[in-house]
């Protein structure tokens, strides 16, 4: 069962929705594999990881929690896919709002993907 999301947790996922493009929650990367993204664009091909409990030697943290993460990662880079990875603090202080805003500046620049929305200038303020 899952646990009701924590403030972070919907911060970020307004963010997103402020993109304009749909983003899958809890997305399984491999087929028969346990690993999920907490966030993912199939359409920019852009997944979004939220790492808690970073001061208390979480999950993401210790020994296999933390090698098993570089294997999710690695399986989502080779099938093509980029990763955003944040903090819980990152997401309450508006420092993965200001990166998921880089990526899209970024991927304008390089005539990518393009916020479907005023996202630029929206989070800005």
């Amino acid at each position: 069962m899952k646990r009701k999301p924590n403030e972070a947790q919907l911060l970020l996922a307004d963010v997103l929705r402020d993109t304009g493009y749909e983003w899958k929650p809890e997305y399984k990367i491999v087929a028969g594999r346990k690993w999920a993204w907490d966030f993912a664009c199939r359409e920019l091909k852009l997944a979004i990881e939220l790492h808690g409990a970073t001061w208390i030697q979480g999950r993401h943290n210790r020994g296999a929690g933390f090698q098993n993460d570089r294997s999710k990662m690695n399986a989502g880079i080779v099938r093509g896919w980029q990763t955003l990875e944040f903090s819980t603090e990152d997401v309450l202080k508006g420092r993965a709002a200001d990166t998921i805003r880089e990526w899209f500046e970024k991927a304008s620049e390089r005539e990518a993907a393009k916020p479907k929305r005023e996202f630029l200038e929206v989070r800005k303020a």
